[in-house]
């Protein structure tokens, strides 16, 4: 009895040391090769291969414990499918991995979205035929299960129908890709804003300006209004300045100036597709200023070069404007003596 316990121990140490060797060897050999398709195969390999020989040694023990329990007519179907999870668990494995290399290639023409669509296509795919195989292997009738399905489907639906709403608004967005994973989008029916960081079967998360993760419902966006910021072509500028009307005369010289200013600046986009306009707006009713608007687009979209961009303009036109001799105008202020407010209520 001794000896059928210690060789089996005996095996499964024998067993662990010669993978450790080969685990260190292999390891070795992959750092110092430039074939990333080896590393990712070894990297996904790596843990379902140690389960498996850490088990093979022990194979003696679990036979005698069916044997004991009389189920040795099952042991066959056991083997089957453990060694159909090892399977399955090394195929998710290799595609987890390729999501993350894709993810991480930084390539301009990578679809992140559509990485992350695919791979979660592929292991519900994946995962369904593995619950499918098993449960042929353990001896449950497919038609039987069909037809069950059918009517607790139904009840199913019923009792998670926002689940299944999410769900069902993941493919839409998957699909349609009106948001993918990068863009900056802004929901305006619950004033959230924030970068798109994962697309998933129940729920979109967002990360907002000040770094929180917001779990949205994927049905909020096909359901609501989306803008979507980063599908924009060029940002705008609107700005008005309101100038004094001390010099009447100055103000088309300065107009032309500052029209000159926006054509010559290379960060603005002033070709034909675009609407650049300088022009004064109003007139202030009691005289005391004209308006002059300044409206045109920048080439980047880009939130914090878009700010640097209208800095820079509003600069420019504050320039042009005292060259010209205008000052901006300010909301004069009539100081009244109390004492004489005083005096004239008694």
């Amino acid at each position: 009895m001794a000896n059928e316990i210690l060789t089996p121990v005996l095996t499964a140490v024998v067993y662990l040391i010669c993978w450790y060797l080969l685990h260190k060897k292999i390891t070795a050999f992959l750092k110092n090769t430039e074939r990333a398709n080896l590393r990712l195969a070894f990297k996904a390999l790596k843990a379902p291969i140690f389960i498996a020989v850490s088990i093979v040694p022990l194979t003696p023990f679990i036979e005698m414990a069916f044997k004991h329990y009389g189920m040795m007519d099952h042991f066959p179907r056991a083997v089957a499918v453990y060694f159909l999870t090892l399977v399955t668990w090394f195929i998710s494995n290799i595609i987890s991995l390729v999501e993350t290399r894709l993810s991480n290639s930084n390539r301009d023409d990578m679809d992140l979205t559509l990485v992350s669509a695919l791979s979660k296509l592929a292991k519900f795919v994946l995962f369904s035929c593995f619950i499918l195989v098993l449960l042929s292997k353990i001896g449950v009738k497919l038609e039987a299960l069909l037809a069950f399905s059918g009517i607790s489907g139904l009840i199913v639906g019923l009792a998670f129908k926002d689940i299944a709403s999410n769900l069902m608004a993941a493919a839409v967005l998957y699909i349609e890709q009106h948001i993918a994973v990068g863009d900056w989008v802004e929901v305006p029916a619950v004033e959230v804003s924030g970068t798109v960081i994962d697309i998933g079967w129940r729920v979109t998360t967002l990360l907002t300006f000040d770094k929180r993760p917001l779990y949205l419902p994927n049905s909020l966006f096909i359901t609501n209004v989306i803008v979507n910021p980063s599908r924009m072509h060029n940002r705008r500028i609107l700005e008005r300045f309101k100038i004094e009307l001390s010099q009447p005369d100055l103000i088309e010289d300065a107009l032309i100036r500052v029209r000159r200013f926006l054509e010559e600046n290379p960060s603005v986009d002033t070709t034909e597709k675009q609407t650049t306009l300088v022009a004064v707006d109003n007139i202030e009713p009691d005289g005391s200023g004209a308006t002059v608007l300044i409206y045109c687009f920048t080439y980047t979209i880009s939130f914090t070069r878009y700010h640097e961009i209208k800095q820079d303009v509003i600069l420019g036109v504050l320039r042009e404007l005292q060259a010209c001799g205008l000052s901006i105008a300010t909301n004069k202020i009539q100081m009244v003596d109390q004492k004489k407010i005083l005096t004239n209520m008694e």
